[in-house]
């Protein structure tokens, strides 16, 4: 799973296999790790919509069994949903992640979606 930061906005992108552990009723973990401590990030499946929340060093993500569900099943390609902030809201986008059509060399593609932008 891949996270993306900006601002008041959280991406996560995620492999196949990862979808299907989402679909499965799994959670997805990554982390990065850096001097003084490591960030973890989890999407999981549980409670209503789509939830944030920033606890222990972890950004905790969650969607609810029923957008889990039609996500993995079908051609959808994100969720979207918001957190709200005292001043605003944090703004939440999960995406399947596709095969990219000009990929940096040695990027490893293994796992990621068929891009529907590709002609076979």
């Amino acid at each position: 799973m891949k996270l993306r930061l900006l601002e008041d906005s959280i991406r996560l992108r995620l492999l196949e296999p990862e979808v299907e552990a989402i679909a499965a009723g799994r959670d997805v973990v990554g982390k990065t790790s850096m001097p003084g401590g490591t960030l973890f990030y989890q999407l999981s499946v549980g409670g209503r919509d789509v939830q944030a929340q920033f606890v222990d060093s972890t950004i905790e993500v969650s969607i609810s069994n029923d957008i889990a569900q039609r996500w993995a099943a079908t051609d959808q390609v994100s969720i979207r949903g918001v957190a709200p902030l005292d001043d605003g809201e944090t703004s939440i986008l999960i995406e399947k992640d596709f095969t990219c059509i000009n990929p940096a060399e040695g990027e490893d593609q293994t796992g990621t979606f068929a891009n529907p932008n590709v002609q076979h």
